[in-house]
């Protein structure tokens, strides 16, 4: 009876707490960086390295190349400096709202 009153006076964040401390100590503990050490890089991580490395390039390729085309554009479609500012936006707006997206 005596033990039913203390869990009445505890608070439930209390009880909560102790409940999960006897989960927890069922469970074993992970060293992440000990594993990581022991494991290294898999193939396929290796492989998303490559390929993101490979976006990132062409994604900034995209913004150089357009950079370069600016006076060829402006030449050939005999449009003022002015009018390409959209252009040269609406490249950085896809990278802002598609990383957000798109990750």
């Amino acid at each position: 009876m005596a033990n039913d009153a203390t869990l009445a006076t505890l608070t439930r964040r209390d009880r909560l707490q102790a409940a999960t401390d006897t989960i927890m100590a069922d469970q074993q503990v992970v060293q992440v960086s000990r594993l990581l050490d022991e494991r290294g890089l898999s193939f396929f991580q290796i492989k998303l390295l490559v390929w993101s490395m490979f976006i990132v390039f062409i994604d900034g390729y995209d913004i150089g190349a357009i950079a370069f085309a600016a006076p060829s554009l402006i030449k050939s479609f005999g449009v003022a400096p002015k009018a390409l500012g959209p252009v040269f936006s609406a490249s950085l707006a896809g990278i802002l709202f598609g990383s957000g997206l798109f990750g």
